[in-house]
């Protein structure tokens, strides 16, 4: 999907009476709280979806502007900001099978694609890596779709239970993370339900879980059919493909949104 951008004129059809395009965009500008609530009020009127993503208002550059909302806590979140100086997904929208898929944000969030896996997610990789010290990468299933994991095993030996993704498409490469950004993530509270380990060709599903920002209980799912290493490398050489001629539309769109600022200016 799509990030939704709203501009400033539509902010100003339900920013309430005598506000006018100048003063709403200095109040925008300068009150936080202000332009949190409008976008609340606009995430709960229109009914988004967990993690959906807002630039409110548009601004065309990068991640400038960008919100995050949280349907569950009802909140709007700003991008993580400790990985790229540009933001990232917030660490509470973590990923893995029964949760966020790990490319749910490429189209979304600009420069960089870094994003959080969940507690069953990080368990799955550290027991296929300690039971294969040599290898360098898995393959996992995630929501139904497989994936290839790649990793450095030294870089990774005592750090899976911090680590971070780097998402291209249906393939990410698992990177060493800070302790600390995990602390808002509340499925690290419950770290004892077993989960299913990967293998080098068929890939085992782990137990799901809801779709849940906060720790859900487990639920029952059918086991998927295993995906040989050769299958994921077919797909993931087709989705490459697709993943170009989506880049060259979006170097397109960015001409054209430089182009249009360029003639405001």
């Amino acid at each position: 999907m799509s990030r939704i951008i709203l501009s400033l004129n539509e902010i100003l059809s339900f920013a309430g009476k005598n506000m006018t395009i100048d003063s709403l965009e200095e109040k925008l500008d300068n009150d936080k709280e202000y332009r949190y609530s409008l976008a609340k009020k606009y995430a709960l009127k229109n009914k988004l979806h967990n993690g959906a993503t807002l630039e409110f208002p548009e601004n065309g550059y990068r991640n400038h502007n960008l919100l995050f909302w949280d349907s569950q806590n009802k909140e709007i979140i700003e991008p993580f900001d400790e990985i790229d100086d540009y933001g990232s997904v917030p660490p509470r929208f973590v990923v893995g099978d029964g949760y966020f898929d790990p490319n749910g944000w490429v189209d979304e969030v600009e420069h960089n694609t870094y994003v959080f896996p969940a507690r069953n997610l990080i368990n799955q990789m550290k027991e296929f890596a300690e039971k294969n010290p040599t290898k360098k990468k898995m393959a996992v299933r995630i929501n139904g779709t497989a994936f290839i994991a790649y990793y450095d095993p030294n870089k990774m030996k005592d750090n899976w239970d911090s680590c971070i993704l780097e998402v291209t498409d249906t393939m990410f490469e698992v990177f060493p993370g800070d302790p600390k950004w995990r602390e808002t993530i509340t499925d690290d509270i419950d770290m004892a339900a077993p989960v299913a380990a990967p293998v080098a060709a068929p890939v085992a599903a782990p137990t799901p879980v809801p779709v849940a920002v906060a720790a859900p209980a487990p639920t029952a799912a059918p086991t998927p059919a295993p995906v040989s290493e050769l299958e994921l490398l077919q797909k993931s050489n087709a989705d490459l493909t697709k993943m170009v001629e989506e880049l060259n539309k979006r170097v397109t769109d960015m001409t054209t949104t430089i182009e249009k600022l360029t003639a405001r200016v």
